[in-house]
């Protein structure tokens, strides 16, 4: 896991990396709305290891 995942993931005590992963989607998809949602796959696809570089790149915009 990487290290911000981590972070966040113990604070807010999700039960597994996937829990965590959908609820940045679900905020990505009805909240926030950032990116049109074909530029959405990479965050979408959940299980995979390019996951986490997807949700770097969406951290870093929200954070800016």
């Amino acid at each position: 896991m990487q290290p911000c995942l981590s972070i966040l993931s113990n604070v807010l005590h999700f039960s597994d990396d996937n829990e965590f992963r959908n609820l940045i989607v679900w905020l990505e998809d009805q909240k926030i709305r950032h990116y049109k949602i074909e530029d959405r796959a990479e965050l979408r696809n959940t299980s995979t290891a390019a996951w986490a570089k997807a949700f770097e790149k969406v951290l870093y915009i929200y954070i800016q």
